[in-house]
Formats: C-alpha cells, sequence, structure tokens
C-alpha cells in the first residue's frame, strides 16, 4: 500500500520540477520577479532559459524516472540538488541582509525533499532487496 503513494509522491514532485523547467525556458519573464530577476534582458532570459530551465527540468525527469521505475535508489541525484538549494539558502538567511524576511525560500527545497526521501529510503521495485 506504501509503493504507490510513494510513486505518487515521487511522480509530483517529478513532474513539478519539469513543469517550472519548461515555464523558466518558454516564458521566462512570468517567473524571473518571483525569482528576484527583475531585469528582462538578455543575460537574465538566457540564464532563465539555460541555467535554470535545464536544472529544474533534468532534476525532475530523474525524479520522474524513479516513479515511474518504482525505484527510490534513482533519487540520490535529485535529493542532493535539493540539499544543496536548501544548504544554499541556509548560508543566504545567515549572510545575506534582510535574508531572514525571505525564510519562506526554504520551502520549496524543503518539501521537494520531503517528498522525495520517504521513496528514496523505501520504494523498490518488486523483488529487490532493500
Amino acid at each position: 500500500m506504501l509503493q504507490p503513494i510513494l510513486r505518487a509522491t515521487t511522480g509530483l514532485a517529478g513532474a513539478g520540477l519539469v513543469f517550472l523547467g519548461l515555464l523558466a525556458l518558454l516564458v521566462p519573464m512570468r517567473l524571473m520577479p518571483h525569482v528576484g530577476l527583475e531585469s528582462p534582458e538578455a543575460l537574465g532570459l538566457n540564464f532563465m532559459r539555460g541555467d535554470v530551465a535545464a536544472s529544474l527540468g533534468l532534476i525532475g525527469l530523474l525524479a520522474l524516472r524513479a516513479a515511474l521505475a518504482g525505484d527510490g535508489r534513482r533519487l540520490d541525484i535529485p535529493l542532493a540538488w535539493a540539499g544543496l538549494v536548501i544548504v544554499g539558502r541556509l548560508v543566504g538567511l545567515v549572510l545575506d541582509d534582510g535574508a531572514m524576511a525571505h525564510a519562506s525560500a526554504l520551502v520549496p527545497g524543503l518539501l521537494l525533499f520531503a517528498l522525495m526521501m520517504p521513496a528514496r529510503l523505501w520504494l523498490r521495485p518488486a523483488g529487490a532487496a532493500a
């Protein structure tokens, strides 16, 4: 009974990341104000289309692959990425002026980690050893 729930939460996380990656690729100006990039110049647009879209899309596809395979062991890279996002935002809370007002920036990384970590621990394909 737990396996379908773990696959669904992992798939949800992956699909959400792929969706955000597609938004960053196709309509970066819609996302830029939400991530602090106010200037829709070529550098900002290219950053959103290249770096952000590629990162979110790849991590989302890796999470979807793990969900479809029913194998949480394939979540090491997405979990490492989510962990680095969390660490980077924690460093920002400590070092950046006024960053404590933006502590809510931790929520997406923590949510992704919370959705994927149980699957990493307990999701296994049928007949596989833990």
